[in-house]
């Protein structure tokens, strides 16, 4: 299974760091599901969940609800699958019946008492009670934020991964391609989506985040109709059943939009035909973001929302912002959506993926993004 061999690379990645153990924490929500899937197989779909892995063997799995201990254990075959309670409202767990307990037991049994053991997700996954648990139950161990190291290994694609994620994004470029047949004016935002969601559920999407907007990003979709003269952005956001995120997403018009609104989504096109380019190994993140930042300065433009993000199972790393000084390498995935604002309040969004390559860069999809024009009958 693939998931194995992710556990192997990880394994070697905590001797390399001199990591005794890695903890592995995940919650069943979009962006921080995918950590426990990567290494598992198995989709979380609520509350927080646990992975402990050892310098050697299996992850030992800790789940929060005995169905999801159930299902893990299909889906990755690993042996060790627990179910320990969690805090949720309904069960008052006190510290020493919660996760932190158990993973300090299984530290323990490892004869793990001291040296260093990862974190992955420390700072903004791992529950409070857990990590003071850990820290009370193991004063003598160092534990250390891994973030950065899980997250190294599993923004690196092979080619099998990367061949399924192209296989994710058609799947989203399908679920655009239906709004743009069934949006008409006279219905509703929430009548279009429900197609959209039909197409790519139909087609095995485990999660969706569909945005139809007339301004800013994100909003959920609503009973307004769409109206003649309507300019919208439209995101097409899926994980496929095997757990791959992949986006895309244009702007549509009913009827003949505004020439201002056209430049703009010009503006913003040939900004991401040149960040293909930009797109190589060796390049960094905070530089991409910097390119895209200046280019719409420029142009008398500002920024919307941020302006890529890696994409994998579930969202990866490097964030494409100034802040981010990730150096690009081959095998990474890049779903790239900057987006700009115009002074007369104007705005374009769209969004496309890459994979880096040996050479440079290559979009996963055949189709880019344009700036539909949808008759007003």
């Amino acid at each position: 299974m693939k998931h194995r061999a992710r556990v192997e690379r990880l394994q070697k990645a905590m001797a390399a760091e001199g990591l005794e153990a890695l903890i592995v924490a995940s919650r069943g929500v979009i962006g921080l599901y995918g950590p426990l899937q990567y290494i598992s197989g198995y989709h979380q779909r609520t509350r927080l969940a646990y992975a402990v892995i050892l310098r050697e063997g299996e992850p030992i799995l800790i789940m929060p609800a005995r169905s999801d201990a159930y299902w893990a254990q299909v889906a990755s075959g690993y042996d060790d699958v627990r179910y320990v309670p969690q805090n949720t409202g309904f069960e008052n767990v006190t510290y020493e019946e919660c996760a932190g307990s158990e993973m300090a037991g299984i530290l323990r049994g490892a004869g793990i008492t001291g040296g260093a053991v990862g974190i992955a997700g420390m700072h903004h996954v791992m529950a409070v009670q857990d990590y003071l648990t850990l820290v009370r139950e193991l004063p003598q161990v160092e534990f250390r934020d891994a973030t950065d190291l899980f997250d190294a290994v599993k923004r690196v694609k092979d080619v099998e991964e990367i061949k399924a994620l192209e296989e994710a994004a058609h799947l989203a470029a399908l679920g655009f391609q239906t709004f743009l047949r069934e949006a008409a004016v006279g219905k509703t935002e929430w009548e279009v989506t429900a197609a959209v969601e039909q197409a790519v559920r139909a087609r095995g999407a485990i999660e969706t985040l569909i945005i139809i907007t007339t301004g800013p990003l994100s909003r959920w979709p609503s009973n307004r109709k769409f109206a003649p003269g309507d300019v919208y952005s439209c995101f097409v956001e899926v994980t496929d059943a095997n757990g791959y995120w992949a986006e895309f997403g244009s702007m549509v018009s009913f009827g003949t939009p505004p020439v201002e609104a056209v430049e703009l989504f010009q503006f913003g096109k040939e900004t991401l035909d040149e960040v293909g380019r930009l797109l190589r190994p060796g390049a960094r993140a905070s530089d991409i973001a910097a390119f895209i930042e200046n280019r719409a300065q420029a142009a008398g433009y500002r920024m919307g929302v941020w302006h890529g993000h890696g994409v994998g199972i579930d969202h990866d790393g490097p964030a494409i912002t100034r802040e981010d000084p990730t150096v690009l390498e081959p095998g990474m995935t890049l779903a790239m959506h900057p987006n700009f604002v115009a002074p007369d309040g104007h705005r374009a969004h769209m969004v496309d993926m890459f994979v880096i390559t040996e050479e440079g860069s290559r979009r996963l999809l055949r189709i880019k993004p344009e700036f539909h024009i949808l008759c007003q009958e």
